[in-house]
């Protein structure tokens, strides 16, 4: 088989689809879930699986093959061949959508998992790649017909994304911090 077609040293197949957990995230989650007196550990690991499934499904939704999934420190990364611009806007906006529907859904019966999706929601969308804002913030201005339009659009999109993140991360009264 070709290098490509290969499957990693140390990755098993759930289904058809490759999938590779690097040690060191498992090190990270041992930690984690051993030194966890806020009880974070389960609600994060179930919404980060429900973030990805989100764009596993948009991706299979639109009929674009996914060749493997890679889980490790810098995150989780779901490998596919060549996306068209609508497809990977779409992809992007998916597991961002999925959290945001998690913590509309679960904000008054579960409070604590609900402020885990509103973080990983406001993180995921901070614009830098390789997060899902930053896949964003590269795709959305591309149908502008001037490139000085879709410069300028991107640089004000950074520009007001940092700020609103931040914002978004400071303490807020409300039904999400009782816990």
């Amino acid at each position: 088989a070709a290098a490509s077609e290969r499957p990693w040293r140390g990755s098993v197949k759930i289904s058809k689809l490759p999938l590779r957990i690097e040690p060191g995230l498992v090190a990270l989650l041992c930690a984690w879930f051993y030194f966890d007196p806020a009880g974070t550990f389960l609600p994060f690991v179930c919404a980060a699986a429900l973030h990805e499934a989100g764009h596993l499904a948009m991706l299979l939704w639109l009929r674009q093959p996914v060749h493997s999934l890679c889980l490790g420190l810098q995150g989780a990364v779901l490998r596919t061949g060549p996306l068209r611009y609508r497809d990977e806007l779409l992809a992007a906006a998916a597991g961002p959508a999925m959290n945001l529907a998690l913590l509309l859904a679960f904000s008054r019966t579960l409070p604590r998992f609900a402020l885990v999706n509103f973080c990983l929601l406001a993180y995921n969308l901070l614009p830098f790649d390789p997060l899902d804002g930053g896949r964003l913030l590269r795709r959305a201005p591309v149908g502008m017909r001037r490139i000085s339009d879709a410069l300028l659009a991107r640089r004000a999109m950074a520009s007001a994304g940092v700020p609103a993140a931040w914002a978004a991360l400071l303490p807020e009264r409300g039904n999400l911090t009782d816990l």
